[in-house]
């Protein structure tokens, strides 16, 4: 069970969660198109700022539901070595 720390930051193993509820600054880097593609910001290593790519698509972008519509989210990560495409199977 997660346990509070010095101040309001609550923290399980060696995760802080209060900051991994927060979005990261993100920016769009093409919004055309069903799948549209994005730069978020990642976790510093070696004391350097990273970015992470990603892909975007939802039920709205592919045309299958109208803006407003609920739906439950999917993420899928994988590890290096992959090459991120646009095209779906």
């Amino acid at each position: 069970m997660a346990q509070p720390t010095v101040g309001t930051a609550e923290t399980v193993g060696p995760w802080n969660l209060t900051e991994l509820k927060k979005a990261p600054a993100m920016r769009w880097l093409s919004q055309t198109g069903a799948v549209h593609s994005l730069l978020y910001a990642g976790e510093k290593f070696k004391g350097t700022n990273t970015e992470v790519f990603a892909f975007y698509a939802s039920p709205i972008t592919l045309g299958e539901a109208k803006r407003g519509a609920k739906f439950p989210g999917v993420v899928l990560i994988h590890g290096g070595g992959g090459t991120a495409r646009r095209s779906m199977p």
